[in-house]
C-alpha cells in the first residue's frame, strides 16, 4: 500500500476539501451558473470564481496559473516532508489534464491575432507538470496523462508503478482542467451537454454539467507526520474495451472488469467496500453502463452510490483525484456518505442501486474503504480502492 496526504483543491463547489464536503453535506447545486461560450450558446456549467484568489506564482498569469496556485499551496508542507524524507531527484510528478492552456489561445483567436507575449507551451498538456517539477526543483518524471475522463485516476496507477518499481520514493499527483468554449461546445455537438443541471441516474437524465478543478496529493512510501489520517491507495484495476471512440460498452464489461481488479489488488471482497463514487455523468448511455456494472460486480451487496458530479460538474481529466479528494473527506468522517443531487427517479430500464441523497446519507457503520470509478473515452476504464491502514 501507499500513502497519501490530504488533498490541497479548488473546485466551483469549494475552495479546500474541506469547504467542498461540507458543501457535499449540505446537498447543494447552487454552484453551477449559466454560462454564455458564444454569443449564440449558453450552457450550465461549474466555473471556479477566482476573483478573491491570489495572483499565482508563475510567469503566465491566467485563470489555469491561478487555481493550480491556490491548489498546490495547500500542500506545500506535505511536498516539503516528502524532500526532506527522500530528497528532490526521488520525487516525480503525474499530472492528469485534457484541456488545461486553451484560454491562452482563445484569447488571441477572439481577437484575431497573437499578441504580445504569447507562448505557445503555456497550452501544452505538460504545462503543469512542467511548472510543479521546476517550482520545487523535483528530479523524477515529470509526466502528463490525457486518457480524458479517466486521466487523473490513471496518474495514481502510474506513479504507483513507478515507487512501487523504486524508480521514485514519491509524486505529486493530481488533475487540473477548465471548461472552455472548445471542450463545452465539443461536448454539446455530441449532445451529451444537459439543457438543465445533470440529474445523473435518474429516469429524467439529459446529460452532463461541465465544471473544473485543480486537485493534487503526495502519494508516498511512507506515511506523512503531517498526515491527518493514514489514507493509502489500496488497489487499482484498469482495462481498455476499445468498444467505441465515444460511447461505452453498454453492457459495461470492462467498468465491471476494471472494479474486479481493483478488488482484487486491495485483497477485498465487494462487502468490504463501504461506498462507490461512481463516474455518474449524467448521460444515458454512461449512467446505464455503469449501473448495470456496478450490479454485476457488487450483486445482492447493496453498496452505497452516489455521483458528486452533480454538485462540482463533470471536471474531465482532473475528475478522478477530486472524486479521490471526495473519498477522502468520507473516511475522515466516517459517519456521513457523500450525497448525490438529483430527483430521485430511479430509471426503470436499469438495475435499482443504493443511491445517496440527503434522505440515507448517514453511514451505517463507520466508512473505511471507498471506490472510485473513472471511465472515458476510447473505453479507459479505471477504478481506484482507497482506504485507511488498519
Amino acid at each position: 500500500m501507499l500513502h497519501l496526504s490530504k488533498p490541497g483543491l479548488i473546485c466551483c463547489a469549494g475552495n479546500s476539501a474541506a469547504e467542498l464536503w461540507d458543501n457535499i453535506c449540505n446537498y447543494s447545486k447552487s454552484f453551477f451558473s449559466y454560462v454564455p461560450f458564444t454569443s449564440e450558446r449558453s450552457l450550465y456549467a461549474g466555473i471556479i470564481d477566482d476573483s478573491s484568489l491570489p495572483d499565482s506564482k508563475e510567469e503566465y498569469k491566467s485563470h489555469l496559473t491561478k487555481i493550480h496556485s491556490w491548489a498546490i499551496g495547500q500542500i506545500e508542507a506535505e511536498i516539503e516532508e516528502a524532500v526532506s524524507l527522500y530528497g528532490k531527484e526521488r520525487i516525480g510528478v503525474f499530472i492528469g489534464t485534457c484541456d488545461n492552456g486553451s484560454e491562452f489561445s482563445e484569447v488571441s483567436y477572439k481577437k484575431g491575432e497573437f499578441g504580445t507575449g504569447y507562448q505557445n507551451h503555456t497550452q501544452y498538456p505538460s504545462y503543469i507538470p512542467e511548472l510543479i517539477k521546476a517550482r520545487y526543483g523535483f528530479g523524477g518524471s515529470a509526466v502528463t496523462i490525457n486518457t480524458a475522463c479517466s486521466s487523473s485516476a490513471q496518474v495514481f496507477i502510474r506513479a504507483s508503478q513507478m515507487i512501487n518499481a523504486g524508480i521514485i520514493d514519491a509524486a505529486i499527483v493530481g488533475g487540473i482542467d477548465l471548461t472552455s468554449s472548445n471542450v463545452a461546445l465539443g461536448f454539446d455537438s455530441l449532445k451529451s451537454v444537459s439543457s438543465e443541471p445533470t440529474n445523473p441516474m435518474s429516469a429524467n437524465r439529459h446529460g452532463l454539467t461541465l465544471g473544473e478543478a485543480a486537485v493534487y496529493f503526495v502519494l508516498s512510501k511512507d506515511k506523512l507526520n503531517c498526515s491527518e489520517i493514514d489514507y493509502v491507495l489500496k488497489g487499482y484495476g484498469e482495462c481498455s474495451d476499445a468498444y467505441h471512440m465515444t460511447s461505452p460498452d453498454p453492457e459495461g464489461k470492462g467498468a465491471a472488469q476494471a472494479m474486479t481488479l481493483a478488488l482484487a489488488k486491495a485483497g477485498l471482497k465487494p462487502a468490504d467496500i463501504d461506498y462507490v463514487n461512481l463516474h455518474g455523468t449524467g448521460t444515458r448511455f454512461n449512467d446505464s453502463m455503469e449501473d448495470i456494472a456496478v450490479d454485476a460486480v457488487y450483486g445482492s451487496y447493496k453498496v452505497p452510490v452516489s455521483s458528486t458530479k452533480s454538485i462540482t460538474g463533470h471536471t474531465l481529466g482532473a475528475a478522478g483525484a477530486l472524486e479521490a479528494a471526495v473519498c477522502y473527506e468520507t473516511i475522515l468522517n466516517k459517519t456521513t456518505y457523500p450525497a448525490q443531487v438529483w430527483d430521485g427517479d430511479f430509471d426503470p430500464e436499469i438495475p435499482k442501486l443504493n443511491i445517496i441523497d440527503k434522505n440515507n446519507n448517514k453511514a451505517i457503520k463507520p466508512v473505511k474503504n471507498c471506490m472510485s470509478n473513472s471511465f472515458a473515452f476510447g473505453g479507459s476504464n479505471s477504478s481506484l480502492v482507497f482506504g485507511v491502514e488498519e
